[in-house]
């Protein structure tokens, strides 16, 4: 399972998800994966098509212009004349329509079309009353600094001498390249190995910058105020750079031309929809760019490619979409090839390799790991990412996942690495939160401090009689379950595992001798006094919360 979105898809997907499902006549249309299905053989629709479709769904009986549609379905987007007559035959075609005798879509003379097909919204209710959202504690200043790291030489050659990867020392230094206020992510490097990009977020908004980081020159790529820029990505030679310019009811894509620090006016070359924020990056063609788009704010990503000779985009094979979706993937650095980060249905994350040629999508390997974010080493022939949670390291897999590599350890938390245009070394954010825990009491309406340590203290619970309180606490590295006792003031370690598990919730017992600890596809029953856990036999796949019932022996 991926950091990135998870805590976003709250109940407002389910519903979401129901409400882009219709039956049309013999077909069920789902806007969210595209698909038309018709006794059990299902068809995906090309992006836009699939569009039209559910502005259709949503304006049954009424004639529609070709001028409303392009307002309305095309958004600004780049296209010619005739476009809307074609993509209503794609449509048509779809649906196996006959033009002359229709029976879904009439063309009225002179005036557009008219969706005459009887859509009706197929409306199952989510059942996961049960479930709870995972809550997560309001974060305090986060300090992000941005580290590039020296790969030696002389370890690289001693790696390749050695059948076993993993007896590579790891690089324990790292060199900072920015320290603006607020918080940056997302660096990459021109071809010339000097300048750089990054997105910074300093209270107001996230601003998008070029910095020279030999003579320190930077320059920030501005649009309009209300709106956030980045991420950012450059061509092979450094001269052109694609990003997003977006906000809730805005996402588009821009592309300038750079000679060094001086660039030309943006191009807008996509408009993608409201709320989407997926990154963009150039193959090794500049007129073929990949992004990542999601149908609304809040919803899954799946991938496109964008040509910038015809202004078409084209869906691209992926992995099955499990929670935010795919929205994270890497250009190969010498070949046509995407890595795509997917979470499976059991939570697992896997990799895959998409050949942009043959369209060709193959599973490299999975792990059972709260990690995220894989790119392709440099020289093709790995997969780099952060290391499990608490992600302080960055690490390095072949590609069937059978030999790890630590290539990097520090005492910051990390965030996706990205490849230096040097062709070696290693860009990255690294950043420490500090979370506390106040309780506030509803009588008097005054809060105070509970848990206040230099280290992360969350999720934490009250016992049934509120003299204890549980919580998760990072001091030893790992995520540890504690207990604070709130007459004495005294701190406990409880468990010991010392493991990258991540917890998402916690509940107590009725008689307060166990805890119901939520990870990432399991549920573990923690006794109090020994700390000893236990799994319970449940399929590996999503869970959102956990509580006890009112009977001492059953979980929900």
């Amino acid at each position: 399972m991926t950091f990135c979105d998870f805590f976003d898809l709250k109940e407002l997907f389910w519903q979401q998800w129901n409400s882009m499902r219709w039956k049309i006549k013999g077909f069920e249309f789902c806007e969210h994966q595209q698909t038309l299905t018709k006794e059990h053989s299902a068809v995906r629709l090309e992006p836009m098509t699939s569009e039209l479709l559910a502005y259709f769904c949503r304006h049954q009986n009424l004639v529609v212009s070709k001028a409303q549609l392009l307002e309305e379905v095309w958004r600004g987007r780049f296209v010619s004349d005739n476009t809307v007559s074609k993509l209503v035959t794609k449509l048509r075609k779809a649906l196996k329509d006959d033009a002359r005798n229709p029976a879904f879509i009439v063309t009225v003379p002179k005036r557009g079309y008219r969706f005459v097909a009887g859509a009706s919204q197929i409306t199952a209710a989510h059942t996961g009353d049960t479930q709870q959202t995972p809550h997560l504690p309001k974060q305090s200043k986060a300090q992000r600094y941005l580290f590039i790291f020296l790969l030696c030489a002389i370890c690289i050659l001693a790696w390749f001498s050695f059948l076993k990867p993993s007896v590579a020392p790891a690089v324990l230094s790292a060199k900072a390249i920015t320290s603006n206020k607020g918080s940056e992510y997302f660096p990459s490097f021109a071809a010339d190995g000097v300048r750089l990009t990054y997105m910074n977020h300093d209270g107001e908004k996230f601003r998008l910058y070029v910095k020279n980081t030999l003579s320190g020159e930077q320059v920030e790529i501005e649009h309009e105020k209300e709106k956030g820029v980045g991420p950012a990505s450059w061509n092979d030679t450094g001269t052109q750079l694609v990003y997003l310019v977006g906000n809730p009811e805005s996402c588009q894509y821009f592309i300038r031309e750079f000679n060094g620090m001086s660039m030309s006016a943006p191009k807008l070359i996509y408009t993608c929809n409201p709320g989407s924020y997926g990154r963009i990056k150039f193959t090794h063609n500049d007129n073929l760019l990949i992004f990542a788009e999601s149908q609304a704010q809040g919803m899954p990503y799946s991938l496109y490619s964008l040509s910038l000779d015809d202004n078409t985009t084209q869906w691209l094979p992926q992995p099955d979409i499990h929670l935010a979706g795919n929205n994270q993937f890497d250009i190969h650095p010498t070949e046509n090839k995407l890595l795509i980060s997917s979470p499976d249905k059991q939570q697992w994350e896997g990799f895959y390799q998409l050949d942009l040629e043959t369209q060709q999508l193959s599973l490299l390997f999975k792990l059972n790991a709260y990690i995220c974010c894989g790119i392709w080493s440099h020289d093709g022939q790995h997969v780099v990412l952060m290391g499990e949670h608490p992600a302080r390291d960055i690490v390095q897999y072949t590609l069937d996942g059978s030999e790890k590599t630590v290539l990097f350890s520090g005492p910051l938390q990390l965030h996706r690495p990205e490849r230096h245009s040097n062709r070696l070394d290693y860009v990255f954010t690294a950043f420490t939160y500090n979370v506390n825990v106040d309780e506030y009491n509803l009588a008097d309406k005054q809060s105070v401090s509970m848990l206040n340590d230099s280290v992360d203290e969350r999720l934490a619970v009250l016992s049934p009689d509120a003299n204890h309180a549980a919580y998760v606490n990072l001091s030893s590295g790992n995520e540890e379950l504690w207990l604070f006792n709130r007459n004495t003031q005294k701190r406990s370690k409880i468990t010991h595992f010392e493991d990258g598990r991540h917890y998402l919730d916690l509940a107590w017992s009725p008689d307060q001798m166990k805890i119901a600890a939520l990870t990432l596809n399991a549920i573990h029953v923690i006794d109090v006094k020994s700390g000893k856990a236990k799994p319970l036999p449940l399929p590996q796949k999503e869970y959102r919360g956990v509580t006890w019932s009112t009977k001492f022996t059953q979980l929900s």
